[in-house]
């Protein structure tokens, strides 16, 4: 037997069930694992072309605005803590492991490999590429 809940105060609908919520819930989560939609037609493809180089060229024009306001840093300015801690260590590692997860997920784009890939592929792939910034020492 379902359980019923009371509505809101004020509302007039009528009570709804454990059932009802358990529904819902499913469909929201059935909905993440659901076959993509179709690619869109021609016609929708100008369009986000344009509304893209639009995004692109919004952002070129903020950035292009701070960049006239940056002042040097007096004193030349470092960016990376001293090589002989153990936060500059890391840091040194993390510039370093980089340009790996990134050629990766290049080589995932470039050869159009995320087509044959499931959620369980994802996840694998996200968290081998993370596992070395939790256990580097």
């Amino acid at each position: 037997m379902a359980s019923k809940a009371a509505p809101p105060s004020g509302s007039t609908s009528s009570p709804f069930t454990i059932a009802d919520a358990a529904r819902a819930a499913w469909s929201c989560v059935s909905d993440v694992f659901s076959p993509s939609p179709p690619p869109p037609s021609k016609d929708d493809t100008a369009d986000i072309t344009v509304v893209m180089t639009l995004i692109l060229l919004g952002q070129l024009a903020v950035l292009s605005v701070v960049f006239v306001f940056l002042t040097p840093a007096k004193g030349g300015g470092r960016w990376l803590p001293p090589a002989d801690t153990d936060k500059g260590a890391y840091e040194r590692f993390v510039l370093a492991y980089s340009p790996v997860w990134m050629g990766v997920f290049a080589v995932i784009i470039a050869g159009q490999l995320y087509e044959t890939f499931t959620a369980h592929t994802y996840m694998l792939v996200c968290t081998t590429l993370c596992l070395p910034l939790f256990f580097y020492p």
